[in-house]
């Protein structure tokens, strides 16, 4: 199931987000949110996603690795001083294996762990409604580069809010309480911008728009009507995909959400 995008350019971004609390009674109102990746906190397109959730008033921290730790899932070790510079020369050899930004305490960085979805998934254990952003690109960039590449960042981040935003949407409808009451317990949500996490083309068993089955991922990538993110549940304990009972829940919160599946 996926909601459009008014238009697509590519970006390598892999992020977390750990939505860890709510306070959402009216529009003004923030959440505060954790983010990290495992590309390095010095990428482009967390930068770009911590300014716009600044810029919409919720309260966030980035803690991510200092160097790009993609491919090493949840793998977990000591902190120790760095032995080679930090992700694009952001810190220098011999600096403690965790620390902050000198000019925001917020951006924090660590040497210690990584994973994205696994990131994310340790919080759903905790029961910490989070979303996983995956997207398919070899075109990666440092946030200080000041190039149009930037654009591209900021195509992935607008898609995010509009996910982040209705979760905001229907608590304020529903008073619902924290954005742990929208993602189904035991589940992730992942945005999938421009790539698949199962390649599942479609899954049976739901009810939505009058058709029995949900588009996969891979319908959704492949649809030349439009530009298209898919939105995936995934179970935390197991990583496999979420259960028909599951995504139908999720549905069923937010039915006007999420296209229909005669779209693909």
């Amino acid at each position: 199931m996926g909601p459009s995008a008014s238009s697509c350019s590519p970006s390598t971004l892999l992020m977390i987000i750990a939505l860890f609390a709510s306070f959402v009674i009216h529009p003004s109102s923030a959440l505060n949110i954790l983010q990290g990746n495992d590309d390095g906190w010095a990428e482009c397109n967390i930068r770009t996603l911590y300014k716009v959730l600044k810029q919409r008033g919720h309260q966030t921290i980035i803690s991510a690795p200092v160097r790009n730790k993609s491919g090493t899932g949840s793998r977990s070790t000591e902190w120790t001083p760095l032995r080679e510079p930090g992700e694009y020369d952001t810190v220098p050899v011999g600096a403690p294996g965790v620390g902050h930004e000198p000019a925001d305490q917020n951006t924090g960085l660590q040497d210690r762990f990584s994973g994205t979805l696994g990131a994310a998934a340790f919080g759903s254990r905790q029961g910490v409604a989070a979303i996983a952003i995956s997207a398919d690109d070899d075109n990666r960039h440092g946030y200080q580069t000041g190039d149009s590449e930037e654009k591209s960042s900021e195509i992935y981040a607008k898609a995010t809010m509009r996910v982040l935003d209705e979760f905001i949407l229907k608590m304020e409808n529903t008073a619902e309480g924290p954005p742990n009451d929208f993602v189904p317990a035991g589940c992730v949500l992942n945005i999938n911008l421009l790539t698949t996490i199962f390649g599942i083309r479609h899954q049976s068993g739901i009810d939505h728009c009058g058709s029995p089955f949900l588009p996969g991922e891979q319908a959704v990538l492949d649809s030349q009507n439009g530009c298209w993110a898919a939105v995936t549940l995934i179970q935390s304990h197991s990583f496999l995909d979420g259960s028909s009972e599951q995504k139908q829940a999720l549905l069923d919160r937010a039915p006007e959400f999420f296209s229909c599946p005669g779209t693909f």
